[in-house]
């Protein structure tokens, strides 16, 4: 039997990153798969990445705001809520420690156990003319089908886990296609994952949850100086704002 525990979108989060992995520990997970996006939003992302880089059995995932740390891209892009303050700060306490090991982050991994396949990635691949803007993923989907995610992953595979919308969401086509819900980037006072189980006789996931404490959380991020602090606790924990930004 194959445990594997799956989290992404933790986003600067030391708390709830700690308590998933405490909760994936106290379930036999022995193998851990972050699908992308450590830094950026919260105010603890050298912890995050001091954390994750730490475990012996696990596998870190490039997402968007990783490479933009990766490339060292501060200005404030189209369809992003993370000014360019907010990234200079955090990439400014980043420093250079992180950038190589960051730059190993694959893009998507396949795995496969027992004789199923299953792909992790943060997102789908952006096309050429993404690419060409900078972006390394597609436009996120925000009403998805099981023909549109087929169009956009193409992979051949049993499932693929992936993250970046931070909602979670499962939907059957010619894969099982998993959004695994950001650890911590949503109004719940919990940390969220995944746990996959592949057998011999098969496979399936559920989805996990723990207590971390929020409030505390809250707090020190509004100590911490980090720039829009108070909008990216309303924005993405909150859900205070529309998509376009306003309320």
């Amino acid at each position: 039997m194959k445990k594997i525990g799956i989290i992404t979108d933790c986003h600067g989060n030391y708390m709830a990153l700690e308590a998933i992995l405490k909760l994936f520990e106290e379930e036999g997970v022995r193998e851990i798969i972050h699908t992308g996006d450590i830094v950026d939003i919260g105010f603890q992302s050298r912890q995050c990445l001091d954390l994750l880089l730490s475990l012996p059995d696990c596998t870190l995932l490039l997402g968007n705001h990783d490479y933009d740390y990766l490339i060292n891209r501060r200005h404030h892009l189209p369809m992003s809520h993370v000014s360019a303050e907010h990234k200079s700060f955090v990439f400014d306490g980043l420093g250079e420690t992180y950038r190589e090991a960051v730059g190993r982050f694959p893009v998507a991994v396949v795995r496969s156990w027992y004789g199923k396949t299953f792909v992790f990635t943060h997102y789908a691949a952006a096309n050429d003319n993404f690419t060409a803007k900078g972006w390394i993923f597609g436009k996120i989907d925000s009403y998805p089908t099981a023909q549109s995610f087929d169009n956009m992953f193409g992979y051949s595979a049993d499932a693929v886990f992936f993250g970046h919308k931070h909602e979670p969401c499962d939907i059957v086509g010619n894969s099982t296609y998993v959004d695994v819900g950001s650890v911590a980037c949503h109004p719940d006072s919990v940390a969220k994952g995944i746990i996959l189980t592949v057998t011999h006789d098969g496979w399936e996931y559920r989805r996990v949850s723990k207590p971390y404490d929020r409030r505390r959380y809250f707090n020190e991020m509004l100590r911490s100086g980090l720039p829009d602090a108070q909008y990216m606790l309303d924005f993405y924990y909150d859900h205070k704002y529309g998509v376009d930004g306003a309320k």
